[in-house]
């Protein structure tokens, strides 16, 4: 069963370009996953009431066309597939009928009160109906990342109180507004992500000051890998293809 949402673009949603941020996207994901889930009898409430979350642990955003300021968008969510302690998660954005994004996602269940990965109980795993369809070719679940040593840029960013979500950690969009900064930073100018895959490795405790964003680029396809650290911690690792365009 997949499930649908329905987004207008607006002034704060939007860069000095008019285009939709990444960051903004990242959480609009979410959103839906969350309301998709909600709609199912899972809201968070219920899910915290059983001492579980869901955590986002892969996002893998492939962007054909970028949305602008009032754009009306369509949003499709789906499970693809859930099993042990793991749900994937697949998402399409049309306008009117023109696809113009489409992700795939990795999902955790945690044990809210020990940080820990834990497998929900059956009436949760077994509440989402499967769809098989994939939204890209490489799924984020086949994704493997491996980071080059020598990273050749580094920007040291300021966290923001309004990044920590319910969780009590720093919110996964928050991530992508990080990168978005740093590439901003690199290139002095800003810069359309065409295709970001972003892999969480360790949550951001609250009390962090400030993270540091390493790039090192590789040249052959226009693009980024990245890392996303505190106090020699990594917290997240990806890769990301840049426009030519500004």
């Amino acid at each position: 069963m997949k499930f649908q949402y329905e987004k207008r673009v607006t002034f704060e949603d939007v860069d000095l370009n008019y285009q939709l941020r990444i960051d903004v996207l990242a959480g609009l994901l979410q959103q839906v996953a969350a309301l998709h889930s909600q709609n199912l009898g899972w809201g968070e409430e219920e899910v915290k009431a059983l001492g579980m979350t869901w955590v986002l642990n892969t996002l893998k955003i492939e962007i054909i066309s970028n949305p602008v300021k009032e754009d009306q968008l369509t949003i499709f969510t789906w499970s693809r597939k859930v099993e042990g302690f793991k749900g994937l998660r697949e998402f399409r954005v049309y306008r009117n009928n023109e696809l113009l994004i489409s992700a795939s996602s990795v999902w955790l269940t945690i044990d809210f009160n020990k940080r820990k990965i834990a497998r929900g109980p059956d009436s949760l795993m077994n509440a989402y109906p499967e769809v098989s369809e994939k939204a890209v070719d490489l799924t984020a679940d086949q994704v493997k990342l491996q980071l080059p040593g020598d990273f050749k840029f580094q920007c040291t960013i300021s966290i923001r109180h309004s990044d920590i979500d319910i969780n009590q950690h720093i919110n996964s969009a928050a991530y992508f507004d990080y990168l978005d900064t740093a590439l901003f930073r690199f290139f002095k100018k800003t810069k359309i992500q065409k295709e970001v895959t972003m892999q969480f490795k360790k949550e951001i405790p609250p009390e962090t000051e400030e993270i540091v964003v390493n790039l090192v680029p590789n040249q052959l396809d226009n693009a980024y890998y990245f890392k996303i650290s505190s106090h020699q911690i990594a917290h997240a690792i990806g890769y990301c293809k840049i426009s030519d365009q500004s």
